[in-house]
């Protein structure tokens, strides 16, 4: 792969995780290792996002489990959208229905699909995996 390619895939990496988030995918992440690769400084990232009305949070390696730690963004809205269409599933869960708390969860806090499969679908929706967006499973 040519430097001229990395670079591309890197910037679509950059807009997908972080700032190309909407409705259909309303949080991301990259490791602080990535963006630092890319000779980006995180604060100034961190900034931007923020200056484009997204939510920002700085994760530590020991609450992500991300080497390094990582950057998560969201879409406010568009979660505020999601955790309302599962209302129910996120509060049996015991998760917060105040979009700015479940986003600070999702990031310090693990789901496996087998310990809670509707709220790691809802997980999987906010992240816009498209496993679970296709099938509409949570």
């Amino acid at each position: 792969m040519s430097e001229g390619s990395a670079c591309t895939r890197d910037a679509e990496l950059l807009h997908r995780d972080l700032f190309g988030l909407g409705f259909q995918k309303c949080i991301g992440y990259l490791p602080c290792g990535f963006l630092e690769k890319m000779s980006l400084d995180i604060e100034d990232v961190m900034r931007q996002l923020t200056a484009i009305g997204l939510l920002v949070n700085l994760v530590p390696e020991h609450k992500c489990g991300v080497f390094r730690g990582a950057v998560y963004a969201c879409h406010k809205e568009a979660l505020d959208s999601l955790i309302s269409q599962n209302k129910t599933i996120v509060e049996q869960a015991g998760w917060p229905t105040d979009a700015k708390l479940f986003f600070e969860m999702v990031g310090e806090r693990w789901i496996s699909e087998d310990s809670n499969p509707k709220l790691y679908a809802v997980i999987g929706k906010a992240f816009g995996n498209a496993r679970f967006v296709e099938n509409d499973e949570a």
